[in-house]
């Protein structure tokens, strides 16, 4: 995750996209640490909401558009796996699995922090 820490908002902003992010409270922390988000430019924290709670899953999971669905599979190491669906049963499966993780985590609002407002 830290890899992509700086491109993330960076492209977000670029290309006027916002990008959703739910993460456990460690990486949150972690990663605020390493890229504190009152150093990033406006556009860039307003490309992003941050959400951090309880993630029940071994794995990283991604929705694109709303076409495709992606799994990542980490180790120690990096990378170690990666799935790529276009299928709309597989785009289903990830939104439900998303939202109920979502549902559980609390939107980062502090003083600073990205902007979860848009």
């Amino acid at each position: 995750m830290s890899g992509y820490a700086d491109t993330v908002p960076e492209q977000a902003a670029e290309t006027d996209t916002t990008v959703e992010l739910v993460m456990t409270e460690d990486i949150y922390e972690q990663l605020t640490t390493l890229y504190p988000p009152d150093n990033r430019p406006a556009a860039q924290r307003e490309s992003l909401r941050v959400f951090h709670g309880p993630i029940p899953y071994e794995y990283g999971l991604w929705i694109g558009d709303d076409s495709h669905a992606g799994l990542v599979v980490y180790t120690d190491q990096g990378i170690n796996g990666l799935i790529i669906n276009e299928s709309d049963a597989a785009v289903e499966w990830a939104t439900e699995q998303y939202e109920q993780v979502r549902e559980r985590a609390t939107p980062v609002t502090e003083q600073g922090a990205y902007d979860t407002t848009r």
